[in-house]
């Protein structure tokens, strides 16, 4: 049975920060319908405040609210799951006061900055609320406290900040994205689950973590640095900053590598094959520290066949 995802972005809309998502839940098998404030028209930002500026300018608030409950009203069949992200989880939060579980079953909504003007609305299904550390206009505790006052909602603060789930987001955070990445995907195989449950008992469910420590060197970069990528269940291209970069050799050390607009990096997994070593200090980034402290350690296994078991 195919499960049934409706995301509705942030002020970015459809850029290629959000593909990584998008490309994400493609894989679990999940079919998607995609909201943004642009009725689809890719968008290329520079930054936050002039994403801001045509968000405002070509939708607002309160029309991306009615655009929301016009895509849950619109659907012939139920969503499984509801997605939102920062102005889209506002959105998609007062369109679930006017709707219910024959639209969608659950929703998630990540850092919905507005949302504190819309605390009496109550949701007429089970729907969680994901703050960042902090929010500008308001303190995240208190309105989690009114939030799981209410009937089948929870709400939790987390310590990323507000749009690390958006690698096109000064904010973004790998760490972040890679955990709540796994906590969406826990709710789709949830309500995917069709079989009987002495069968699903039997079965065994093996979890692959595609996320591995590589070496990253940009062109005209005088020093690379240890970052985490994400595999492909082929182990054949990789997921790093929101882009797909597929290698250009065979060999899983080998680092070339290049996107879809010709621009090439070099990602080279760490593993037994290969590890770094024309550098006298070499940098790691926050997301992979804890990552390559264990590699330094030999407690962290990592080889070609980690980013192809799944697909065995």
């Amino acid at each position: 049975m195919t499960t049934r995802v409706l995301v509705l972005s942030d002020i970015f809309g459809a850029c290629s920060g959000l593909e990584r998502l998008l490309v994400d839940l493609r894989q679990s098998g999940a079919t998607l319908h995609l909201v943004d404030p642009y009725q689809g028209k890719a968008q290329q930002f520079a930054g936050e405040a002039q994403a801001y500026d045509a968000y405002i300018a070509q939708c607002g608030h309160d029309n991306y609210a009615v655009i929301a409950a016009q895509a849950l009203q619109s659907s012939g069949q139920a969503y499984d799951v509801a997605l939102g992200f920062s102005a889209g989880a506002t959105a998609l939060w007062r369109a679930l006061a006017t709707c219910d579980s024959a639209q969608v079953k659950q929703a998630i909504l990540f850092y919905p900055g507005q949302i504190h003007q819309h605390v009496v609305l109550q949701p007429q299904l089970a729907t969680k609320v994901i703050f960042g550390c902090s929010e500008p206009h308001f303190d995240v505790a208190a309105v989690c406290a009114q939030l799981q006052a209410k009937s089948g909602v929870s709400a939790q603060p987390t310590h990323f900040e507000h749009g690390f789930m958006n690698p096109s987001s000064s904010a973004f955070n790998e760490q972040g994205y890679t955990q709540y990445a796994r906590l969406i995907m826990r709710s789709l195989h949830g309500n995917a689950a069709t079989e009987p449950a002495k069968r699903r008992a039997k079965q065994k469910v093996k979890t692959v973590d595609r996320d591995l420590l590589a070496y990253i060197k940009k062109p005209a970069a005088e020093a690379g640095y240890i970052d985490v990528v994400t595999a492909s269940k082929s182990g054949l291209s990789y997921i790093y900053q929101g882009e797909h970069w597929v290698r250009k050799m065979p060999a899983f050390y080998c680092g070339k590598c290049r996107n879809n607009k010709g621009e090439e990096i070099q990602i080279s997994p760490l593993s037994r094959h290969y590890s770094v070593t024309e550098q006298a200090e070499l940098l790691v980034t926050d997301a992979a520290k804890q990552r390559y402290q264990l590699w330094l350690m030999k407690k962290l296994k990592q080889s070609r066949e980690s980013s192809q078991t799944e697909g065995s």
